[in-house]
């Protein structure tokens, strides 16, 4: 399903910028529906346990007293509604990612049955539910594989950050694309993302690629830089992304030295350097003729149902 009338015109709560530290009634309540929904099996072949485990398992998880004997489901309810810290909203959402089934007709034992090796179809489509969700609400996070991440501006393109990953995957770039994952992480943090981080790694990622591709494990992004100009990889006056991107870093307070000031880096600033850091190692693989390797998808039960998130990997391993 595409956006709302009133996300596309702006009206509402789509008028709003997006929210990253508030858990709204309206939220509480379309995620109380959602989990009311998977209980009493209203979206199969997606389900949660019964109100009794599921209770069980929120107490266990969040560290809350038992009340033995409650009403679970109203137990549960008021948690929602209106105990949890909007903190622990989110935390509920990754918490039920690992709780949700496939539960579905068994033609052999014909009989309504959980299948183990479909749950990561469950997670999957457990994602697009909650996405639908925080998008409908202008929530700045999205969940993927299990975590919430956060939304950027229109800085951020998305399908570079993901291509940038995929590209990273291979063992030859184990180094550069661990470091991407920590940037990412590092402006995925909540409540607030560590920018200084962020941009350090990211910019670091683009140094190893580099360092890579040249076979100098020794060499700095602004000499690399040059080396890839002087043999005609990167050409005048291009190199000065490449160049900025080392300037900024080497002397943002706490990003690549010692902090000597408080950085007074921001979150457009710190997608800005993360999103061209990105889109430098895409252009360098190009260049070194290098591609992302094929991600295999695994299919939604109904394709037409909903924009679909990023597709499990069809490993044998939970997918996400």
């Amino acid at each position: 399903m595409g956006d709302s009338f009133s996300r596309r015109k702006g009206l509402g709560r789509g008028a709003n910028t997006l929210v990253y530290d508030k858990a709204s009634l309206t939220l509480r309540i379309g995620f109380w529906n959602l989990i009311e929904d998977l209980v009493n099996h209203h979206s199969l072949p997606i389900v949660l346990p019964d109100y009794v485990q599921l209770y069980r398992r929120i107490t266990s998880r969040f560290r809350i007293k038992r009340v033995e004997g409650i009403d679970y489901n109203e137990g549960i309810k008021s948690m929602v509604l209106s105990s949890f810290k909007w903190n622990e909203i989110f935390d509920s959402i990754e918490f039920l990612f690992q709780q949700v089934s496939y539960f579905d007709w068994d033609e052999r034992e014909r009989d309504f049955v959980t299948h183990a090796g479909l749950v990561g179809t469950a997670r999957y489509n457990y994602t697009i539910m909650v996405n639908e969700l925080l998008s409908s609400e202008n929530i700045g996070w999205k969940l993927k594989k299990g975590e919430l991440e956060r939304i950027g501006s229109e800085i951020i393109d998305r399908e570079v950050i993901e291509i940038t990953r995929q590209l990273l995957k291979g063992r030859r770039f184990a180094g550069p694309n661990k470091q991407f994952d920590k940037a990412l992480g590092f402006f995925n943090k909540r409540p607030a993302p560590d920018l200084e981080n962020c941009v350090k790694d990211a910019v670091g990622a683009l140094e190893g690629l580099v360092r890579i591709l040249l076979d100098d494990k020794y060499i700095t992004l602004g000499d690399g830089t040059k080396n890839l100009v002087g043999k005609s990889v990167i050409r005048k006056p291009l190199d000065r992304t490449f160049h900025a991107l080392y300037g900024f870093v080497s002397s943002e307070p706490g990003s690549r030295h010692g902090a000597f000031d408080l950085s007074s880096l921001d979150i457009p600033e710190a997608e800005l350097v993360l999103y061209n850091s990105a889109v430098c190692m895409l252009f360098l693989a190009k260049k070194f003729g290098i591609s992302p390797p094929a991600e295999e998808g695994t299919p939604l039960i109904d394709p037409d149902a909903a924009k679909v998130p990023d597709s499990p990997d069809g490993d044998d391993d939970i997918p996400f």
